[in-house]
């Protein structure tokens, strides 16, 4: 119960419970260091880190009832129960609870830290508004991721869909061309037995009329054979008269 009651005992700008808490006149409750060092040097008047309203220092007012809680809350801390854990956010180099966060260099640093020469000229935001202040900056790029990934989401969508038409247009111009292609084969098969056709014609006619030549040679070739044989035979009688004859019948066969 003593660590729920603390977490509602946090200053909202150094996470701590409250030191010496000082009521605004907005409601708000801030440690009177933290207040006082929201205020520029020299000036006497700032806002309220959460709500922007204007105050003047020495409108601040003691808010004892609620510093007395918290102080009482503090010694039930110091009797052993551990430290909620945005209390224990404390800065390694001064051990000052990590209360700003610095605009220029993105990171949370202690109001020691805050005075130093590397942060001079820089602004602060409490913790509590630098959560909303991010916040606020993250919703736009939430939206814009959303509507990032509804487009990315149509354009696969859509990528698929060419897909799907692409893979069933290539199916039918395949299916097409194969048909085409049979056809065509079927034409050149039969022109390829026409023209075998035409060519075992021509090839058996040709043959015919070159067996027909042989025969004819052949005949020819006996006749001069039968010839020869029959001067041959004239010029080896002693018969005048049957030579004669033969002679007679060479003349008139040639």
């Amino acid at each position: 119960m003593a660590s729920n009651l603390a977490e509602d005992l946090l200053c909202p700008i150094c996470l701590s419970i409250f030191q010496e808490p000082h009521l605004l006149g907005c409601g708000h409750n801030y440690c009177l260091s933290c207040i006082k060092s929201l205020v520029p040097a020299g000036q006497g008047a700032g806002s309220c880190p959460e709500c922007r309203r204007p105050f003047e220092l020495q409108e601040l007012a003691a808010n004892r009832a609620l510093g007395n809680v918290a102080q009482k809350v503090r010694r039930l801390k110091l009797d052993g129960e551990p430290l909620p854990a945005a209390a224990r956010d404390f800065c390694e180099e001064h051990e000052e609870p990590l209360a700003l966060f610095c605009r220029q260099d993105r990171v949370l640093i202690c109001v020691v830290c805050r005075d130093l020469p590397c942060h001079r000229g820089h602004k602060f935001l409490p913790i509590k508004n630098a959560v909303k202040y991010a916040q606020w900056k993250l919703k736009p790029i939430l939206r814009n991721m959303e509507n990032l990934r509804k487009a990315t989401g149509d354009a696969e969508a859509f990528q698929l869909e060419e897909m799907s038409d692409m893979e069933y247009f290539t199916e039918c111009t395949l299916s097409h061309i194969s048909r085409e292609f049979e056809a065509l084969h079927q034409i050149l098969r039969e022109k390829e037995e026409s023209f075998k056709k035409r060519v075992q014609e021509i090839s058996e006619r040709n043959l015919q009329d070159m067996q027909n030549n042989v025969a004819y040679l052949k005949d020819e070739v006996s006749s001069y054979a039968e010839m020869i044989a029959s001067i041959k035979a004239s010029l080896e009688t002693t018969d005048h008269m049957a030579f004669l004859k033969v002679r007679a019948d060479f003349y008139r066969f040639t």
